[in-house]
């Protein structure tokens, strides 16, 4: 991408509340390239303008239902996908950059080797190219055979003793109902006494 020599009609700016809505349309771009790994200013405020350019034509050649701040993401995503396609050479689904994309990018090195090549036209150098589609393939899921088999449960000491106990109780249903009754007189008698005193 080269430094473009025109300055960006932002029109519509008919009153001043549109230059914050640029400017929130700015902040957006940013941290999305900022997310993506793009941490140099310079090249990073290069994007950004190209991105709110095409927005700004956008907006002013249709008269779209959208803010500029949601235009301007679904360009920067454009942008970005449709990048990425040209180094892989290959398609990606409606110009999004999928998970394993992003992935790629750190996986690639981007963030501190490569930042230069950003949104940059080619050509570009064989090892960004081939680090980029190294780095888009191992990003993708590994699938291997996994089988599970079923282990017993072991419990402590207290724990099975309380089970046996309890369930041992079955088989004597007068002593449980008997236990079972002084639990919840206790459990009353608790509640009474939390409230009234």
């Amino acid at each position: 991408m080269e430094f473009p020599h025109h300055a960006i009609d932002f029109t519509p700016l008919k009153e001043e509340r549109d230059i914050h809505v640029w400017n929130e349309a700015y902040e957006t771009v940013e941290s999305y390239f900022f997310a993506l790994g793009l941490h140099n200013r310079l090249i990073l405020n290069r994007c950004i303008y190209e991105v709110l350019r095409r927005s700004a034509v956008l907006l002013e050649k249709t008269s779209l239902p959208y803010t500029p701040t949601e235009v301007a993401m679904n360009e920067a995503m454009k942008l970005v996908g449709d990048w990425f396609e040209r180094v892989l050479d290959l398609k990606l689904p409606e110009y999004r950059l999928s998970a394993r994309g992003r992935l790629a990018l750190f996986l690639g090195n981007m963030e501190h080797r490569w930042q230069e090549y950003f949104l940059a036209e080619p050509p570009w150098p064989p090892g960004f190219v081939e680090a980029m589609r190294q780095s888009y393939l191992t990003a993708g899921p590994a699938f291997q055979e996994q089988t599970m088999t079923p282990q017993s449960i072991e419990l402590n000491a207290l724990v099975s003793g309380a089970s046996g106990v309890w369930f041992g109780l079955d088989r004597l249903p007068n002593i449980k109902l008997l236990v079972n009754t002084v639990i919840v007189l206790l459990l009353l008698f608790l509640i009474f006494s939390l409230i009234y005193y």
